[in-house]
């Protein structure tokens, strides 16, 4: 924004009418007056707030549900954890504009466009009940959007949070109609509402809802919930994003069960501890089914980090069907995931992303396949193998793409040989990006794609479904700080491959 700074209209709005002593030409020196200066607190109010809304469109980052979703490229996608994030709301709160001058505030307190997105701070520094009441009666009757955050101390352990982040919530259930946006960001997960019991009422705007916390300390109830009289209906609702237990008690355990909102299409659910309630894989899957047909998984983008949940593998629970849900695992143990594609009707999902989860206990089917596939953080060769299945494969500093790794990718397993049986890791394969993985070594990446390319080769280049299809040759490589690349590997990658990168260097038979 071109023009005066925030910062320089606090000073010239706080500037006074001042005398300036100045020398002039001669023998002696006299005092000059200067005439009275006109500041920016001068202004009538509707010029001044004209002023100050266009510092405060320029400084506010817009609530964007785009942005706030991160980006859809399974090889970009990689979101702060949760615990990181900040929303936008707190990095450009109105009060920052406001704090400045009491004119300032005046101007703005008569007009609601200032205060339709509001940061409301608990602990050190917390804001005051009654800024928080007079915050909700000056936005007037517009949507608003409510970010609820703790200023963290760590050498401070704040025994108010609860009674505080409650009585927050109480002076925002008589407004939950207009609410666009709730974030609530605190120290432990026992402060936050429960969705049905503290969140009430029909919030017919809100379209993102957000429950996060540093510290899980919330315990989960061990009888089954009857179904609550108080409602919190969110026909709006696309995102949610709560601890386990939370998501738990809100939409698996009352019985009947609640549906989730029609329009919902992202889910984060975070944390839930093995010394907890039980809270079975089949339970989560279920909540997760379309409403007009109990046997279909909801097109979602589902986020699972770190639910130790429970399998029954020797049970018969109904098979489901995915309706093309994206899946991302983080922290989560290969037992619930192997479970998790075995109640599966046809294992096969469009995105797949796996952070750090671990192998099965138990001898297992393999996991679901998937078109997008992320791996992140895999530490060993046994578990790398055990995920990848997917045609476009993103791999991020996993130690587990090493040596073993390539040799294992780079021939058949199980019965060894060329034949009708002969089967391959990741047979449909075409694009891999690694970055990151500082075990690799150019010259066994190319051997294991050389080997691969000569027996796709060897099928006439068939593809899915034709006949003679064995696996595909990868067409497209993308490699970024994973060490050199030697001269001969990069001529046969220039040869061999349609488009690949490797940090700086650009080659293949492409356009």
């Amino acid at each position: 924004m071109d023009g005066p700074s925030v910062k320089q209209l606090a000073v010239d709005g706080e500037a006074t009418r001042s005398n300036a002593i100045y020398s002039l030409p001669g023998k002696h020196n006299r005092i000059a007056t200067r005439r009275p200066r006109t500041t920016v607190n001068d202004l009538p109010h509707d010029v001044l707030l004209i002023i100050l809304s266009d510092v405060w469109r320029a400084t506010l980052r817009p609530f964007d549900s785009a942005d706030m979703h991160g980006l859809t490229d399974p090889e970009l996608d990689h979101l702060a954890p949760y615990h990181s994030r900040l929303s936008p709301l707190s990095q450009h709160s109105v009060e920052h504009i406001a704090s400045v001058s009491p004119h300032w505030l005046e101007a703005m307190s008569n007009s609601s466009e200032f205060w339709t997105q509001l940061v409301i701070w608990t602990g050190r520094d917390a804001t005051p009940l009654s800024m928080v009441r007079r915050y909700l009666a000056w936005s007037q009757d517009k949507p608003v959007s409510i970010d609820v955050r703790r200023r963290y101390d760590p050498c401070v352990e704040d025994r108010t949070e609860k009674a505080h982040a409650k009585a927050i919530v109480e002076l925002l259930v008589p407004h939950m109609k207009r609410l666009k946006l709730l974030c609530m960001y605190l120290l432990h997960s026992s402060s936050l509402p429960l969705p049905h019991t503290d969140l009430v009422g029909r919030a017919e705007n809100l379209e993102q809802l957000k429950l996060e916390f540093i510290f899980d300390d919330a315990v989960a109830c061990p009888a089954p919930l009857p179904p609550s009289e108080r409602t919190f209906d969110t026909p709006a609702l696309v995102e949610l994003s709560m601890g386990g237990v939370h998501f738990r008690e809100a939409y698996v355990a009352p019985v009947p069960r609640p549906l989730l909102p029609p329009e919902l299409r992202y889910i984060t659910i975070t944390d839930y501890a093995s010394d907890q309630v039980p809270f079975p894989v089949v339970d989560l899957l279920e909540t997760l089914t379309d409403p007009d047909d109990c046997q279909r998984l909801y097109n979602r983008r589902v986020n699972l980090t770190n639910l130790q949940l429970d399998i029954y593998p020797d049970a018969d629970p109904p098979r489901l069907n995915d309706r093309g849900t994206d899946w991302y695992f983080t922290d989560m143990s290969g037992d619930v995931i192997a479970h998790y594609s075995s109640l599966l009707h046809h294992p096969f999902v469009e995105t797949l992303s796996y952070t750090r989860c671990t192998l099965p206990t138990y001898d297992s089917p393999s996991v679901c396949e998937s078109y997008y596939l992320t791996l992140e953080g895999i530490p060993d060769s046994a578990t790398l193998g055990y995920y990848i299945a997917g045609s476009q494969v993103s791999i991020h500093d996993c130690d587990g793409f090493n040596s073993e790794f390539l040799h294992a990718l780079a021939k058949p397993f199980s019965p060894g040989t060329y034949g009708g049986d002969e089967s391959w890791l990741c047979p449909n394969l075409e694009m891999l990006s690694i970055s990151g993985c500082k075990r690799l070594h150019s010259s066994e990446l190319r051997a294991a794609l050389e080997a691969r390319r000569r027996r796709h080769e060897a099928t006439g280049f068939a593809w899915l479904d034709e006949m003679g299809y064995v696996l595909l040759s990868v067409t497209h490589l993308y490699v970024r700080r994973c060490g050199e690349l030697a001269a001969e590997d990069r001529q046969w990658f220039d040869k061999n491959m349609e488009d690949v990168q490797w940090d700086d260097w650009h080659g293949g038979t492409g356009p």
